[in-house]
């Protein structure tokens, strides 16, 4: 409670948890007393979903802590909840649960969850083709972009991605700023320029921040 404080007291506007590899179970009750607190303090956690590899596990029994499914409790306690990569995995052989999520958001529409999805790790060649399944998944007015960031972003192909255009292939190529490529990238990939902006009504920043 001392370290959440501490957080909250610096300015903290998102809790970020890699669950996985931090080796604990988001659905243990004893975690209520945390959920209760950021919903209190109106404190998004942004989670992630799936399986890990950017940061390896000891053991593989820890994969399924990024089943989505495993933050209902969170959910449950009125917190508002970003699954981070969309619970998606890096390659289309690996377990994903996607469908899992997909089955949250109707069960969120009943219960008025505060659920969204962060899309920002689709700039991936791995992801190209799922791409149409997340759109088909996940509601477009709960896609939130993020950043991945340090993990890099691809260069994404027209021949991977049917919406992207030789142009805007060429222009996206260019950029060096992984954020900016990201955010331009993901707009080519016919993503909802909603999404790019539902971080602001999420997230609480004080307006000075922006001054």
């Amino acid at each position: 409670m001392e370290e959440l404080d501490r957080c909250i007291e610096g300015g903290a506007v998102l809790i970020k948890w890699a669950r996985n590899s931090q080796i604990f179970d988001p659905s243990d009750r004893k975690y209520k007393w945390f959920y209760k607190k950021l919903a209190d303090e109106n404190l998004p956690l942004l989670c992630h979903t799936g399986l890990e590899h950017a940061i390896p596990l000891e053991k593989t029994d820890y994969l399924e802590f990024g089943d989505s499914r495993k933050l209902r409790l969170a959910l449950n306690l009125g917190v508002k909840v970003i699954a981070a990569h969309s619970a998606t995995s890096y390659s289309p052989l690996e377990k994903t649960y996607l469908d899992e999520l997909s089955e949250m958001f109707d069960e969120g529409e009943r219960r008025g969850w505060y659920l969204y999805a962060d899309i920002s790790a689709m700039c991936t060649l791995f992801r190209a083709s799922i791409i149409e399944e997340v759109f088909e998944k996940i509601p477009l007015n709960r896609m939130v972009l993020g950043i991945d960031y340090p993990i890099p972003v691809d260069n994404m192909r027209p021949k991977f991605v049917e919406t992207l255009t030789l142009k805007e292939y060429l222009e996206i190529a260019k950029v060096d700023n992984p954020i900016e490529k990201n955010y331009r990238q993901v707009l080519a990939m016919d993503f909802s320029g909603g999404a790019m902006t539902n971080a602001s009504s999420i997230l609480q920043i004080p307006e000075e921040r922006f001054l």
